[in-house]
């Protein structure tokens, strides 16, 4: 009995040189393989409007792709590849704005999210209120909106009402948390987060840009002590930035 051939292993990076054409006759396993390793902007471009999502989710965590991809991928209507892209994004321009690359759908419902979640006030564990994927996937999305929007009336939704710190893990102090880490915090949001709250008051004010708010801090009774150091680095950076 003849023995059988073994079946060829798949080298995605070998497959690289197979063109557009044998590329796309490639199964979206295959497809995605490529994704994951590839580094050529023009191939993860190609496979950047694959019809799998698979294969958008992987081109999206790719910093290789491009700017021009990621943001067409931000727009995805899936959400783990909008996800994705918008963190890969954000990681190489921290001060991105969320409405500056997201659909407006996808704008409008991480709003309503974010509304619901503040309306409900829940002292549940956020995850507990994750019934599916999507629904994380969901929450997911509207804390990276929290994180990036520079919408001051979303803004100031995260904090509406809010007297003291909310318990930790709850999805509204996920959403706080995500705020202190907006680089486009109004300075009435960061404001109240750094002196009312005391909520990571120095990652608000290493993000801060308003001259005028970090000089208001200084004030007494308006921080901790032990913040004044962090104020004032901040005030001598944005000093040099202006010069």
């Amino acid at each position: 009995m003849r023995p059988t051939a073994s079946k060829p292993v798949f080298n995605p990076i070998e497959a690289e040189t197979a063109g557009v054409a044998g590329i796309l006759a490639m199964s979206s396993e295959q497809r995605k393989r490529i994704a994951d390793s590839s580094s050529d902007p023009q191939i993860l471009a190609l496979l950047a409007q694959d019809s799998s999502k698979a294969v958008r989710r992987a081109v999206a965590k790719k910093g290789f792709a491009g700017q021009e991809v990621l943001r067409a991928l931000a727009k995805d209507s899936d959400t783990e590849t909008s996800n994705n892209a918008l963190k890969v994004i954000s990681r190489i321009n921290p001060d991105i704005r969320a409405e500056e690359l997201l659909s407006t759908q996808t704008l409008d419902a991480a709003y309503r999210q974010i509304a619901l979640h503040v309306s409900r006030n829940s002292s549940k564990p956020y995850y507990k209120e994750m019934s599916t994927t999507q629904d994380t996937l969901n929450f997911e999305q509207t804390l990276l909106v929290a994180a990036h929007t520079d919408n001051p009336l979303i803004q100031l939704m995260i904090v509406k009402d809010l007297e003291r710190r909310p318990a930790s893990d709850t999805a509204r102090w996920k959403l706080l948390s995500a705020l202190t880490d907006n680089w486009n915090l109004s300075d009435a949001v960061a404001r109240k987060i750094v002196v009312q709250l005391q909520f990571g008051p120095r990652s608000v004010i290493e993000r801060c840009k308003s001259i005028a708010l970090l000089k208001e801090l200084l004030e007494p009774g308006n921080i901790e002590p032990h913040d004044r150091s962090s104020v004032e680095a901040r005030l001598r950076v944005l000093a040099i930035e202006v010069v």
